[in-house]
């Protein structure tokens, strides 16, 4: 039988470099890989709780006016409320210089009294880098003074989030509702909106504007007809409100004006839609036809109706040319509004929306009332005066502004952006 021979002397060193390289070979790709695999989950974290962060703030700059957040911001040791000052290393308000850096602003106890401004606030908000904040006892009680571009700039910086740094720079800008004559001090007293339950329909008036040209008309109160229709339907779990314009001329309907908006869309939001607020300039018209709105909300979705009627503080070269009326006295009577709904196949009784309007408030002289002004509700065309369910009061000061948000998140100590956010907030 043969025998087995005893060999002992093992691999050769060649052998051993040989399999040391082929190993190296395959390997190599698999630890590239998971090197690879790890930044790219350390870098999904970090932009996880950057979303995080943004969201969060957002979500407490809405909770707050606007004179709130800027106290918060200029003397957050008072009662800073956006997030837990633990996380924040410095938090401040700044002004955009002409390099579009930032500078910080100064708060009125750092400038020296100046004894021929009799009234000091007033001094202050004259100064180029004031804060939007005055306070005579280091942010107790305070007032905002307003900065005439209608922009504010807030920061956080080193803010931590489970160990990451984060400087987070905070725009309220209330420039584009300026200019849609929304941010005036004719507006009404309601509660705070929320984007996320509340449909917030502004009627823009490039598309009245549009509709002049369009339909050839030289004299608004006498020739624009408009009708505003707003509908609420409901599919699959999905609720909008949808605005529709509809201009023409007196007299010749071949010449009219269309547009539509959608104004809310639940797909966006977790909570159910509340409340929708229309804002609107009547026509003034010299006829004895309505300004109507026209409400559709087949499927009875709960929801209050808020009509607010504005004003036109100025008119442009356009609208003055055309005759469009300021709310002014003598046109403040005028104004007549006819609130349509149609809910087809739902009784009265059984209808889960109310209007709210303060189409009897005087926009030309507050505290005095209207006597001419024409208001009806209709249901399906019969007469429902008891849809009516109050006057919304008068706001006399510049109590709300709506204020496009926009929510910068940065790494600590560079300017590699992670995230931005966008919403509004009404102040």
């Amino acid at each position: 039988m043969k025998q087995l021979k005893d060999d002992n002397s093992g691999l050769s060193l060649i052998e051993v470099l040989v399999a040391m390289i082929i190993l190296a070979i395959v390997v190599t790709p698999f630890l590239h890989s998971f090197v690879t695999t790890a930044s790219a989950n350390t870098k999904a974290k970090k932009m996880h709780r950057a979303t995080t962060l943004a969201q969060s703030v957002m979500e407490g700059l809405k909770a707050e006016r606007l004179e709130n957040i800027s106290a918060q911001f200029n003397y957050p040791g008072v009662n800073f409320r956006i997030m837990p000052t633990s996380q924040v290393g410095t938090i401040g308000e700044y002004r955009l210089n002409a390099t579009g850096g930032y500078d910080a602003v100064k708060k009125n106890e750092e400038y020296s009294p100046d004894p021929s401004v009799t009234d000091r606030k007033k001094g202050f908000a004259g100064l180029a880098d004031h804060a939007s904040t005055y306070s005579t006892d280091g942010g107790t009680t305070y007032e905002l003074v307003a900065n005439s571009d209608s922009k504010y700039y807030f920061q956080m910086k080193n803010v931590d989030i489970d160990g990451s740094k984060y400087d987070v720079r905070i725009k309220l800008d209330g420039t584009t509702a300026d200019a849609q004559n929304y941010n005036t001090k004719d507006l009404v007293q309601m509660p705070i909106i929320d984007e996320e339950q509340d449909a917030l329909c502004i009627q823009q008036m490039a598309y009245t504007m549009s509709a002049i040209s369009e339909c050839s008309i030289t004299d608004v109160p006498a020739q624009l007809i408009r009708k505003i229709t707003i509908t609420v339907s409901e599919n699959s779990g999905r609720t909008t409100v949808t605005v529709h314009y509809h201009y023409e001329k007196y007299g010749d309907s071949s010449l009219d004006f269309d547009r539509e908006s959608v104004c809310y869309d639940s797909a966006q939001y977790t909570k159910d839609l509340r409340a929708i607020y229309l804002y609107f300039t009547p026509l003034y018209s010299t006829r004895s036809d309505f300004d109507v709105i026209e409400y559709v909300n087949p499927q009875n979705i709960p929801v209050s109706l808020n009509v607010f009627k504005q004003k036109l503080d100025t008119l442009t070269t356009e609208q003055s040319a055309v005759n469009m009326k300021r709310t002014e006295a003598s046109t403040e009577d005028t104004c007549k509004l006819q609130i349509d709904f149609t809910c087809t196949g739902v009784q009265k009784a059984d209808l889960k929306t109310k209007v709210y309007t303060n189409i009897y408030q005087n926009l030309a002289n507050p505290g005095y009332s209207v006597t001419g002004v024409l208001y009806d509700i209709k249901y399906n065309g019969s007469a429902a005066s008891d849809l009516f369910a109050g006057d919304v009061m008068y706001a006399g000061h510049e109590a709300n502004r709506v204020y496009d948000a926009e929510v910068t998140v940065y790494e600590a100590g560079t300017e590699k952006l992670l995230t931005t956010m966008k919403g509004s907030i009404l102040d």
